[in-house]
């Protein structure tokens, strides 16, 4: 013969409740998706400025009787630097905020025009981040015997700042919410690597 385990009616009364109570306080967060970007020069300090870093003259000296090659990094210092702020306490706070990239910003009607490109973007992550560019690529030094090499250059960064105003929508209730703030974007734009070699006198 079965036997048949029943809870209590006062019991079963009250794990109903809990169970009530705690479906209502549970409240689902919101997922927020990017709708639009908008970028402009609005702020006094926002532009484009130019920056030239030198990049140390080194040289390399080959004392043996054989030819000799190298491979260097003549800039170390190959970095491209965001930067995202926001007077608005829950610019970077909702649900799926780290998920989100921003065009690579560019302003219509600027030098930063050409910037209006869809396969690059800018990660949407508070505070100044850092990623390596490689934007300077690793030379080979072949050096005769007896003889010497040398790297000299520069590296010009252009920075951006703008203003970005970001349109959000939540995928729930379809609430729009709209988030202003500061981008910073600092990169590599041209450079000039000289390598010489000389023999020996």
């Amino acid at each position: 013969m079965k036997k048949i385990f029943s809870l209590p009616p006062l019991l079963c009364a009250c794990l109903l409740l809990a169970c009530t109570v705690a479906c209502v306080d549970d409240k689902v967060e919101d997922t927020y998706l990017l709708q639009s970007i908008e970028y402009t020069l609005e702020a006094p300090s926002d532009g484009i400025t130019e920056s030239t870093v030198t990049i140390p003259y080194r040289t390399w000296e080959n004392t043996g009787d054989q030819e000799m090659s190298i491979e260097i990094d003549p800039f170390d210092g190959d970095q491209r630097t965001i930067t995202l702020t926001s007077n608005d306490p829950q610019a970077f706070g909702w649900k799926g905020s780290q998920d989100i990239s921003l065009p690579r910003p560019w302003v219509e009607g600027t030098d930063a025009g050409h910037y209006d490109n869809v396969e690059d973007y800018v990660p949407y992550l508070e505070g100044t981040n850092t990623y390596e560019t490689d934007y300077v690529k690793k030379k080979t030094i072949t050096i005769p015997p007896h003889g010497e090499g040398s790297v000299q250059g520069a590296v010009t960064f252009e920075r951006v700042q703008v203003t970005y105003l970001l349109t959000l929508k939540g995928q729930l209730t379809g609430e729009e919410r709209t988030v202003k703030g500061t981008l910073v974007y600092e990169t590599p734009s041209s450079s000039y690597v000289g390598i010489g070699v000389s023999k020996p006198k």
